[in-house]
């Protein structure tokens, strides 16, 4: 199951975000990889979305968010625990307490 969700980034943080997802994405990439697959997730995808009101972090990944949810929640490894800091130090929410907040998935088009 795809799932996608989308965060204002706090006002003054996009930079800090960018920053967060090219460390994610290049130095801390094996770590982050290693979380991925402890959440069933293989794929995920990333924008920032810049708005007249705010800027946006869109995610999409092609697990659910439970089982990423329930690791932020008991953060197992330094990784874990450096993770959860950083998310909420970049878009300013508690990461241990964000479970079931959910989208509402509308439907798919493939032509």
């Amino acid at each position: 199951m795809i799932y996608a969700f989308a965060d204002a980034v706090p006002p003054g943080k996009t930079d800090d975000a960018r920053r967060f997802f090219a460390e994610l994405l290049s130095a801390r990439r094996s770590e982050y990889e290693e979380i991925a697959r402890r959440c069933g997730a293989t794929e995920e995808w990333y924008w920032l979305q810049s708005g007249p009101d705010a800027d946006l972090i869109v995610v999409a990944s092609n697990s659910g968010q439970e089982a990423f949810d329930a690791i932020m929640a008991n953060p197992q490894t330094e990784f874990d625990r450096w993770l959860r800091g950083r998310i909420e130090e970049v878009f300013g929410f508690d990461a241990a307490t964000r479970q079931g907040i959910r989208n509402e998935f509308l439907g798919s088009l493939r032509a």
